[in-house]
């Protein structure tokens, strides 16, 4: 399970997604040579999640329920890398991993550090698809909120910087001066089901979630 606070606006989950890995990279950058050697050998004794080829029914379900999470949601990372457009090919995708794949990413994002790292991180090209994902997912609260927390990043005219302009110090900053950490929690709340919903989809394939 994701918690809120010790907010990171580079990492959100140890997932083998590029989107993540790279943010991880973002991160050691920071940081000293000799911290950043230690974090790569801690990340490297770390279990390692299963990798699937494709997402047949029975590899899937020969795995656990915190497996199967990992490898659908790396699955899609690595099938988007591939692709020049993300988003078109995150939409040719059938429904149900659509909602899957969207789900997790928004969860791990605001679980992680607040809809400010949501839209703070590459994640933020998702939000035109997060709202109707969550609503298929079975959580029409969690998108209504969602589309509250984009109208005020709006607003607030909160992106994502360039590269070179990111620092720990201004994301800290962009929160302390958002609206959006007050719609951090009562999402938090109900975004602790996605994981049993998103299993429902996987166990249920409704909506489709055969590739």
């Amino acid at each position: 399970m994701h918690r809120l606070g010790n907010a990171n606006p580079s990492i959100s989950n140890m997932t083998a997604s590029s989107d993540i890995m790279k943010a991880f990279e973002d991160l050691l950058a920071m940081l000293p040579p000799a911290s950043q050697e230690a974090m790569r050998q801690l990340m490297a004794s770390a279990r390692e999640r299963p990798r699937l080829g494709s997402l047949a029914q029975e590899a899937l379900a020969r795995l656990d329920a915190g497996d199967r999470e990992s490898a659908v949601v790396d699955w899609v990372g690595r099938h988007l890398d591939a692709c020049s457009d993300a988003l078109a090919a995150l939409q040719a995708l059938p429904r149900g991993l659509q909602v899957y794949y969207l789900s997790f990413v928004v969860e791990a994002q605001v679980m992680n550090g607040g809809f400010n790292q949501f839209f703070w991180n590459s994640s933020a090209r998702f939000a035109p698809l997060i709202a109707p994902a969550l609503s298929d997912l079975g959580s029409p609260g969690a998108a209504e909120i969602f589309r509250e927390a984009w109208a005020v990043a709006i607003a607030e005219g909160v992106e994502r910087p360039k590269d070179c302009e990111r620092s720990l110090e201004m994301f800290s900053a962009s929160c302390a001066a958002s609206r959006l950490q007050a719609l951090d929690r009562p999402f938090c709340e109900l975004a602790m089901h996605f994981p049993a919903l998103r299993e429902k989809i996987a166990a249920t394939n409704d909506p489709a979630f055969d590739v």
